[in-house]
């Protein structure tokens, strides 16, 4: 049978680059070439039958649910948002799932929802896990990112007050900082620049600031001509991360391919996050070491290095406890697509 793959829709022209990277951990089992579905029309594929693995977060429009019959699914890492728990209003949808279950889950908050709602289900992890498979370097260079990590910008007078203080008392670094973090110059992305170097210096060494690469997930979708190039652009990322040093971050699809690539990790976890971002940690921040950030304060979190501020010197091994959702996930998968 044909397999076919997930594609996604920008929201407000924006995508994540994420969402990309679930899925080419899928396509490492698939056998090309491959069909791209959309993972919010799902419903209205109506070409050649595929198997699908069911990978990533659902869904944007829950009404398009359940998926059409000509999709053969396997559900693993598969993540219900808060945001569509209504799609278990319909009993077609709850149908469904007990059609395919056991429904492989990526997290714990997935798992507890549809237990509770008579559906059998289990934590599995994510898939991105299993991008060692393909895309491990032997070789490790020295650079050192940071990808999207949380922080934020106060606008009352005092706080603008104290990033202007700061951009005057440190200029050389924040402009080094501003120049790799926003590609461009201006007042305001300086004063920006000064708040997320007057934050992270907190736990980070200033010259690791400087001296780092800053890369983001969020891809304006008019930048891209196919989806062909959505996943170079993934790809591109990906690699990126299997041959970095280190790797700073508040996306977790950034994080947990680090860990099958044995590139050391720490996760950026803003404890403001809303429920429907934060529904998707449980089971999955267990793996990583995180530092918590609140309102532009830190705490170490489970990361305890024995130092007051981290730096390039500074020896990081990751969590090995993922290894047996990444080796089950595998088989799986394997198993699935024959």
């Amino acid at each position: 049978m044909k397999c076919g793959v997930l594609v996604y829709q920008a929201i407000n022209g924006y995508l994540n680059a994420g969402d990309y990277i679930q899925s080419l951990a899928a396509l490492q089992f698939l056998h090309e070439p491959v069909e791209f579905i959309n993972r919010e029309h799902l419903n209205e594929y109506n070409k050649n039958a595929v198997e699908l693995i069911m990978n990533g977060w659902f869904l944007h429009e829950p009404k398009n649910w359940p998926p059409s019959a000509k999709i053969n699914p396997l559900f693993v890492s598969f993540h219900l948002n808060t945001k569509a728990y209504e799609i278990l209003n319909n009993p077609d949808a709850i149908a469904y799932f007990k059609k395919y279950e056991p429904i492989g889950c990526r997290d714990q908050a997935t798992t507890s929802f549809l237990l509770n709602n008579g559906i059998k289900a289990y934590f599995s992890g994510c898939l991105t896990l299993t991008l060692g498979e393909k895309y491990k370097s032997n070789k490790k260079n020295r650079a050192i990112y940071f990808v999207d990590p949380a922080f934020e910008i106060k606008k009352d007078f005092i706080s603008l007050l104290k990033y202007t203080k700061a951009l005057l008392a440190d200029f050389k670094n924040i402009l080094s900082v501003c120049r790799r973090l926003y590609r461009s110059i201006n007042f305001m992305d300086l004063l920006k620049a000064a708040a997320f170097y007057q934050q992270y210096s907190q736990i980070f060494e200033p010259s690791m600031l400087v001296k780092s690469e800053y890369l983001t997930h969020d891809l304006c979708d008019k930048s891209f001509t196919s989806e062909t190039a959505k996943f170079d652009y993934a790809r591109a990322l990906v690699e990126k991360y299997a041959s970095a040093e280190l790797v700073i971050t508040s996306r977790i699809h950034c994080a947990l391919p680090c860990l099958g690539f044995g590139t050391p990790a720490i996760y950026i976890d803003n404890v403001n996050s809303t429920r429907s971002s934060a529904c998707r940690l449980d089971g999955l921040i267990q793996l990583l070491h995180t530092i918590k950030y609140n309102n532009g304060e830190f705490s170490m979190g489970s990361l305890n290095l024995n130092t007051k501020r981290i730096g390039s010197n500074d020896v990081l091994a990751n969590k090995d406890i993922h290894i047996e959702y990444k080796d089950a996930l595998i088989k799986k998968c394997k198993e699935f697509i024959r």
